[in-house]
């Protein structure tokens, strides 16, 4: 499930927010990027004409991550 998603009609942008409380962020990086790139998938699929950005947001510090 994602946890935010933000769609911006006039910049044709999505952009999927994942939450994630992990410390270590090389631990499950690569499960969480799988994770990522099914979401970009079905929304590729409902958003053809826009860009779509998934990142994570790691809550242990607040910093954000680009991964698609």
């Amino acid at each position: 499930r994602v946890d935010r998603l933000y769609v911006n009609e006039n910049t044709k942008t999505v952009v999927v927010l994942d939450y994630k409380t992990d410390i270590d962020k090389k631990r499950y990086y690569e499960k969480y990027r799988v994770q990522l790139t099914e979401y970009y998938k079905l929304l590729k699929e409902n958003f053809p004409m826009f860009n779509i950005k998934c990142k994570i947001l790691w809550l242990n510090d607040f910093t954000l991550e680009n991964v698609i």
